[in-house]
């Protein structure tokens, strides 16, 4: 998607919910199942908000086209009305105690965040902060006399305080996190605020400040997300929200962090916000990409969503008199009059009308109107959806955009809407030639001419600006819908913000229509016919991979699934057939790798295609350089085959069409990233687990089948250092990595506590080294060291070596890495000097990566992770987590 260059703020809403409770890599979560005990939805109505849920005023910010903006509702979702100028991205709303004034964060002037205060009455706004600093989350104190917020002042995150009219700033603390958690709010009393805090180490902290005098008092503290703190009306307890219990959930504590009770269920709630009277809260739930607003009573099991409207409440006061309706709507409607003059395609009845804000010199309004575009025309011809297309050049950065617009409206005036559609389709074909040519009107006219029409007069309209006022029309329909980017798609209630693939639409449409109209998916037949493939012809089952040499991502699904699918193919049951999709925006030597494994194809077919697939993907580093071609040589040679054919053949670049064919089919099927697969007709996204491909594999054959499990059996760890004794009962195995502020926090904390169970025979620990080098580059050589000291002392000093690194993190993470573990090495009597040898030359490179890759098999991807007995733990547990496992084992 393209979009006028704006400072985007959302990270400050959802950053929080990325802090996680280990060291982890970046995985693809799915959507929990809503548990059975899960509290009942009403209907959506007014109808059905109890009574106390519709006294006082509300603050919300919420989608608003596409950016969040700040808005005021009456709690029952009447008297709506827009606070912010819905130009800018606008955040975190705070109400004075009157209800009279909103403070809120924006973007103002400089692109830096500022608050800005809005009066209700007067409709007017004033900047309270200025300046090149992050000013955010404002939040009124009781008596609404002075406002708490969030600032980078000086370069150090901190809460600070001031007048309620931006006077006399005063820094309260300093924030030892480096996160901007929300803000919490005042006690009623007005002497401390509660706020959320991340620490530098990953720690989420929920803590008090007394206001005056600055003194912290910490009530939670743990790894994962405890946030969004509020005092209750009486002060005497705490609304968060968490994810104690897997997914994000609404909690309620006593304000000194005990007595925490869950109230909510559903895995998606977050911004609780109390009622003024205390008996109740409003939260959001979030449902796929909608934020939906419900009330609950404190003592109810049920939730009463807001009609009308979307968002994050962040602030409820009383007020005297409710809000009157003004006719506004959060969704923006466009000009009934733009909809009837403007081009259309299909039938002016059809209940579901698709308005387009497009840029004809946009690579992709042109992705959309070459891919996506010829889909829906089934559901136009069969008078299901309608589709109108409203101009939006970005001058600035499509210069020609606007006279192409105007070409399209001239070639209209001569041949009706068929004609316009004509020269759209014509636009976006040849957009390379007339995007960047100093003049695109001789381009125009011989378009006009091959779609039947009088070029001359189709010139003359354009230099004569004859549309210059439609073209105008849509951009200033734009505004006021607060559209910026292109292309932008307007259906119903639901904006569509980019070249989307086919299924988002077909979910916007379906859901619209009442249908299930998800497609199926066919990939071209000569592709597929065509591609290296492996597995029998045969085989009930295709997966069709659209995938990327030097797209990391991809190779985690060549390390971790494929071995795991590889059975299947190996029966009969499967076929995986590859085709290319280099993304060589941000892999430039994706492509020439995909030669090279055509190249290799030319000289021993499939077999070597697929010997040299899996050497790209074992070393993605290794040629991921300026001048990759002799590495792809030196791997050719590893697949017995000849270096200089290959070679040979990629300064031929024959086989490039060939991996055009295949970005050309992913383009059109909707790929937007790698890898994609496609299987039976169903599309899936991303380096998935087994369990998803399983998934599709037994509806497509109508039979269970049972994935393989990996297993932490003896010869899997054998090579691992273990204490204990061998024949303890329980076994516990961790995976870790020596750089992970949690595996040391185990480390310092847990450890010592399992130590006499280790002792006394009744527990064996077990280390497998899981370095997550993207994150802590010194890891992998940590490892290597302590196998290094184990090579000269034994286990004895291999956990010498152990203790030393975790007590030594942060010396070895900041400096030489080898010159500290060497001497680490002479601290525990051993001889430094051929350790930092050992470690140079990589010498245990091979038993680290054996434990990286178990890891990934058992689909461990954070640290510390712990295996006991058949049971996974994750992160830097307490040991009375492992003791209810133990108890479990022993069937105590």
């Amino acid at each position: 998607m393209e979009e006028v260059p704006l400072k985007r703020l959302r990270f400050l809403l959802f950053a929080l919910v990325l802090v996680l409770s280990a060291c982890g890599t970046s995985t693809t979560s799915e959507r929990q199942p809503t548990p059975t005990n899960a509290p009942e939805v009403k209907a959506s109505s007014p109808a059905n908000t109890s009574a106390e849920a519709t006294t006082g005023r509300v603050a919300f910010m919420g989608p608003y086209a596409q950016s969040f903006q700040v808005f005021v509702m009456n709690a029952d979702g009447s008297g709506l009305r827009l606070v912010s100028d819905g130009e800018t991205e606008s955040l975190f709303p705070s109400l004075s105690p009157d209800g009279r004034y909103v403070a809120y964060t924006a973007v103002v002037g400089n692109n830096n965040l500022d608050i800005v205060r809005y009066d209700l009455e007067t409709e007017e706004r004033t900047l309270l902060t200025s300046g090149p600093d992050i000013d955010s989350q404002p939040v009124y104190s009781p008596d609404g006399t002075r406002i708490a917020f969030v600032s980078n002042r000086d370069g150090r995150l901190g809460l600070f305080i001031m007048d309620a009219n931006g006077q006399n700033v005063r820094r309260l603390i300093d924030l030892e996190g480096e996160t901007i958690n929300p803000l919490g709010n005042w006690s009623p009393d007005g002497r401390r605020l509660v706020f959320a805090d991340t620490q530098r180490d990953g720690t989420q902290t929920i803590r008090v400040v007394d206001v005056e005098t600055g003194e912290v008092t910490t009530l939670v503290e743990r790894n994962g997300v405890d946030t969004a703190p509020t005092f209750s009306p009486d002060g005497t307890r705490i609304l968060f929200f968490s994810d104690r219990d897997g997914g994000m959930d609404v909690y309620v504590m006593d304000t000194d962090g005990q007595n925490v009770q869950r109230l909510t269920q559903d895995g998606d709630s977050i911004y609780p916000v109390w009622h003024p009277e205390g008996d109740g809260f409003l939260f959001t739930r979030v449902d796929h990409e909608r934020f939906v607003i419900f009330w609950r009573g404190l003592d109810e099991t049920t939730a009463t969503p807001i009609p009308n409207v979307e968002g994050v409440v962040t602030s409820w006061v009383t007020a005297s008199e409710p809000l009157a309706d003004i006719g506004f709507e959060q969704k923006p409607r466009v000009s009934e009059a733009l909809l009837r003059d403007a081009p259309a395609k299909g039938n002016p009845d059809a209940p579901v009308t698709i308005v387009a804000l497009s840029d004809y010199q946009c690579p992709f309004c042109k992705e959309f109107a070459e891919t996506t575009l010829p889909e829906l025309n089934t559901l136009i011809e069969e008078g299901k959806i309608r589709l109108v297309w409203l101009d939006l050049p970005l001058d600035n950065l499509h210069p020609n955009a606007r006279a192409a617009a105007q070409a399209a409206h001239c070639a209209r005036a001569q041949g009706g809407d068929d004609a316009y559609w004509a020269m759209h389709d014509a636009l976006f074909a040849e957009q390379a030639t007339w995007g960047n040519a100093p003049d695109p009107l001789p381009t125009f006219a011989k378009l006009a001419q091959q779609a039947g029409l009088d070029g001359k007069a189709l010139r003359d309209c354009v230099v004569a600006e004859t549309y210059a006022e439609t073209v105008e029309a849509g951009v200033q329909e734009a505004k006021r819908l607060n559209v910026t980017s292109t292309p932008t798609f307007l259906i119903g209630d639901t904006v569509i913000s980019g070249a989307q693939p086919l299924d988002v639409f077909y979910e916007v449409i379906g859901e619209a229509l009442g249908e299930d109209l998800r497609p199926t998916y066919t990939v071209n037949a000569d592709i597929v016919a065509n591609a290296p493939a492996k597995g029998d012809p045969d085989a009930p089952i295709t997966v069709v991979e659209f995938s990327d040499y030097q797209c990391p991502f991809c190779e985690r699904f060549y390390q971790e699934t494929l071995p795991q699918l590889q059975p299947l193919i190996d029966e009969g049951k499967v076929r995986l057939v590859y085709v290319d999709f280099p993304l060589e925006q941000i892999h430039p030597q994706a492509r020439m790798a995909a030669r090279a494994a055509h190249c290799a194809r030319e000289q021993g077919g499939d077999e070597a295609y697929w010997a040299m697939h899996d050497l790209l993907f074992d070393n993605q580093q290794a040629w991921g350089v300026a001048n990759p071609v002799p590495v792809f040589a030196e791997l050719a040679l590893q697949a017995g085959l000849d270096p200089k054919a290959l070679q040979a053949c990629l300064e031929s670049t024959r086989y490039d069409e060939t991996v055009t064919s295949g970005l050309r089919e992913g383009l059109r099927l909707g790929v937007s990233g790698t890898p994609t697969f496609f299987i039976g007709g169903e599309r899936l996204v991303g380096a998935q687990p087994v369990s998803a491909f399983f998934s599709i594999f037994e509806r497509l054959l109508g039979e269970p089948l049972a994935a393989p499990t990996p297993t932490l059996d003896e010869a899997a760890l054998a090579a691992f250092p273990a204490k204990g004794d061998p024949n303890a009962p329980i076994t516990v195995v961790e995976f870790s990595d020596y750089q992970c502020p949690f595996c040391e926090r185990f480390y310092q904390e847990t450890l010592p506590q399992l130590e006499p169970l280790i002792d006394a025979g009744e527990v064996r620990f077990v280390y497998v080294d899981f370095p997550l080098t993207n994150i802590h580059p010194q890891a992998f050589d940590a490892a290597q060291a302590a196998h290094c000291a184990r090579e000269q002392g034994g286990d004895a000093a291999y956990w010498s070596m152990h203790n030393a690194l975790f007590e030594a993190q942060a010396e070895w993470s900041t400096n030489n890495a080898l010159d500290v573990f060497a001497a680490l090495a002479a601290q525990q009597w051993l001889d430094g000097e051929a350790l930092r040898t050992c470690v140079a030359e990589g010498r245990y490179a091979a038993l680290v990566e054996q434990g990286l890759q178990l890891g990934m098999q058992l689909q461990v991807s954070g640290t510390p992770t712990f295996f006991v007995e058949g049971e996974r733990l994750v992160g830097a547990q307490p040991f009375s987590a492992f003791e209810a496992v133990f108890a479990r084992v022993r069937g105590e």
